[in-house]
């Protein structure tokens, strides 16, 4: 039974989305005794009380519950009609989802996303849009012509949901330009201008001037004037007003000044009746006649609201005390103050979007008491009000098979999975070993990429994919990370997915494309670095000699070696195995991709083909799995090292089989900063290597090994020498430090 309410803001945030829906087939099915609105917001309502019975059972939890169940019951006997029963359901719908929400937020850290509510004004818009296009132009109707009414339960609703939004999505492009916040804006801009209500237009209007008066403030402050905004503002209103004339809304306002034979705009302010019709479209008026209605009632109906409202004043406030009495006014207070009280984490708090919820509940009503607007006037409230104890982290990859990014990822995960971050890690293929190892907390989903022949289709499916991330993840994260370096998917993700993103690279690209500069640029390219506020290097000479080509981006780079598990690595390496190291020879051992390109193993058998002539007392084990298993293979089987070479295959666990060895021998081509160096330092194996990398805590050569050239005869004449006299003082380590060090660096970078 919990597990259905696992996934609980996913089933809030469709709700969200398919209000727009909702609200047409309300309209459609309003002359029934229920409509499809009512049943919808029960079922939804239900759904939320079993949750916090199961999900959230504490006391608080079921103290308010029992009030409004109590509250509830007295209401309907003193209430016995169908009308009284919507009222009820509306009043504990914006009360129950907003004690979910806040168990929700807290105990499990959790916030709707974002997106949804872009999402949400997106769909109304385009309905309305939608709308007007289909009756212009296959009707052939004017635009005085089309009434929107005929299709939507409320317009006021959709005014006042457009009239909440829009301001909690301005104030974000003071930090961050979304394109998708940008064109939910647009399109419910052109949306308000047609439905002609004038809520919508205020508020675009003080949200715009907000944030440019923000701006103009902040760049006194830094003394770097910016006269453009202010320039585009003007622009604007001049625009605005030029075509205002061909608006409903204009419509509409020619009417009230026709109506009541406005001469001077001053007068709206001195006349009462000019002042309720035009400011608060008769709102004051029904305000008066609602409260005369409630004194002059009985005690019951003072207390439990009036029996019959043949009109709501649609000001949330005194409509909550007209409907409900004064009962249902002080427990619907003493509730939400509660509830806000403790939802506020957040110091830092923009109240603007808040004061226009406000603004909006007093000037249009059905703010609170609309379900399809209280939901997201709750979640904006929260999502202001709510700072996350855990910083959001999305890390993409390839998978989690063996190999040494892999294994690196899995120990970033690790490391960074220690209570103060969220981690999700998206990945091309889900698979692998080392996936089933991951902390149960970490979040794993898969970003497939089509990879069919037929571009037609490949390509639409992949935008596709890629539009669907940007939907639900666009800029949801603190900190994104393309751990794959090759991977473009990966470095989609990470990208969009956060402002604060970077991208590891794990290898030294000019020794991989041997210098070839057209070859490097092609490759970074198409990496898009630019977009990255973060390149991080895991040795200090991939860095080095990539910022030779790129000096530019020098600013963004830092080192960051990759994390060693050590105590995790000693641990295994006490595993029993069935090898047994041979006696009396020097055992040498290999644990890495079977990758000839980058290993380079016609260099490793052959330079051991050549200690062999000297020193038979020698053996290899190699451990991995590769594309080139048959070509190492055909290189033992060329120089006879049948005898001296044992291919033991992938190891889950290769520690045991490196604690038996008395070094670690690398030939490779290239590498960023092997993986395999901090395993075999951590189990104090000397390590023989053509690959001369260092990081702030870690040199090879003196110290944990020897260095060679990249050439058989050269690898074969250090070893033999080693095998002779091998007087090397192995340097001590604390990895618990370096570890730490590392550690510290990313968490600075998340933190920017």
């Amino acid at each position: 039974m919990k597990k259905l309410f696992n996934n609980s803001y996913l089933v809030i945030s469709l709700y969200l989305l398919l209000g727009f829906l909702i609200d047409i087939m309300t309209n459609i099915t309003q002359d029934l005794s229920l409509s499809i609105g009512m049943i919808l917001r029960g079922v939804l309502l239900l759904y939320l009380i079993v949750g916090i019975f199961i999900k959230y059972p504490k006391r608080k939890n079921f103290i308010i519950l029992g009030i409004l169940l109590l509250y509830s019951s007295l209401y309907l006997i003193t209430h016995l009609n169908i009308s009284s029963l919507s009222f009820l359901l509306k009043y504990n719908f914006v009360i129950i989802l907003s004690l979910f929400l806040l168990n929700m937020y807290k105990e499990e850290d959790k916030k709707v996303n974002r997106n949804m509510i872009t999402l949400a004004l997106i769909f109304y818009s385009l309905s309305i849009i939608s709308y007007y296009l289909i009756n212009t132009f296959i009707f052939d109707k004017t635009i005085t012509q089309i009434h929107f009414k005929n299709i939507f339960n409320s317009i006021n609703e959709i005014s006042a949901i457009i009239s909440i939004i829009v301001p909690y999505l301005i104030i974000n492009l003071e930090k961050r330009r979304n394109f998708i916040e940008v064109f939910a804006i647009a399109i419910a801009l052109i949306a308000s201008i047609l439905i002609g209500t004038r809520l919508p237009i205020i508020s675009f209007l003080i949200s715009i001037l907000y944030l440019l008066i923000r701006k103009f403030i902040s760049d006194i402050k830094n003394k770097k004037v910016n006269y453009t905004n202010l320039v585009l503002f003007i622009l604007f209103i001049i625009a605005f007003i030029y075509k205002f004339n061909q608006t409903p809304l204009y419509k509409s306002l020619m009417r009230s000044i026709d109506k009541y034979n406005l001469n001077n705009p001053i007068d709206v302010f001195t006349n009462f009746k000019l002042f309720d019709s035009f400011i608060f479209t008769g709102r004051l008026s029904a305000f008066k006649v609602v409260i005369n209605k409630l004194t002059s009632s009985s005690v019951i109906y003072k207390l439990f609201g009036l029996k019959v409202v043949t009109r709501s004043i649609q000001m949330d406030i005194f409509d909550l005390l007209a409907i409900f009495g004064a009962v249902g006014f002080v427990i619907f207070i003493f509730i939400m103050s509660y509830i806000i009280k403790n939802i506020k984490t957040n110091r830092r708090v923009n109240y603007f979007p808040i004061a226009m919820i406000i603004v909006t509940s007093f000037l249009a009503g059905h703010t609170l008491l609309s379900p399809n607007v209280s939901i997201i006037s709750i979640i904006i409230l929260f999502n202001l009000l709510y700072k996350k104890r855990r910083k959001k982290i999305l890390i993409a990859s390839y998978d989690m098979g063996i190999g040494g990014i892999e294994t690196a990822s899995f120990n970033l995960i690790n490391n960074l999975n220690d209570g103060s971050t969220e981690i999700t890690l998206f990945l091309e293929h889900k698979r692998g070993d080392l996936l089933k190892k991951l902390p149960k907390d970490v979040i794993v989903k898969r970003q497939r990429v089509f990879e069919m022949k037929n571009p037609l289709i490949r390509k639409p499916l992949n935008m596709l994919n890629k539009l669907k991330f940007l939907i639900t993840n666009f800029k949801e994260y603190d900190f994104g990370c393309c751990y794959a370096t090759y991977s473009m998917s990966s470095n989609f993700l990470a990208r969009y997915a956060s402002n604060n993103s970077c991208i590891y690279i794990h290898s030294d690209y000019t020794a991989v494309y041997k210098n070839d500069v057209n070859e490097i640029n092609k490759f970074f390219g198409v990496r898009k670095l630019d977009k990255f506020r973060h390149i991080v290097f895991v040795s200090n000479e991939s860095k080095d000699n990539f910022m030779a080509l790129y000096p530019r981006f020098m600013e963004k780079g830092v080192v960051i070696n990759n994390f060693i598990d050590n105590k995790k690595i000693l641990k295994l390496s006490d595993e029993k195995i069935k090898e047994v190291k041979p006696r009396g020879k020097s055992l040498f051992v290999f644990v890495g991709r079977i990758d000839n390109g980058a290993k380079n193993f016609d260099r490793m058998i052959k330079a051991l083909s050549i200690v062999k002539k000297s020193n038979k007392n020698i053996e290899l084990w190699i451990i991995g799995s590769g594309p080139d298993e048959k070509l190492l293979k055909s290189f033992i089987n060329d120089y006879r090292m049948k005898e001296y070479v044992k291919l033991l295959g992938a190891k889950l666990n290769p520690y045991p089989y490196m604690k038996k060895a008395d070094y670690l021998l690398l030939t490779s081509n290239h590498e960023g900063f092997p993986v395999v160096y901090g395993e075999a330092i951590t189990l104090g194996k000397k390590i023989i290597s053509t690959i001369d990398v260092t990081d702030e805590a870690i040199s090879i050569p003196n110290n944990f090994g020897y260095i060679t050239k990249k050439d058989p005869e050269d690898i074969a004449k250090t070893i033999i020498n080693i095998l002779k006299n091998d007087n090397l003082k192995y340097k001590k380590i604390d990895m618990d430090k370096v570890n730490n060090n590392k550690k510290d660096l990313l968490k600075k970078l998340i933190s920017k």
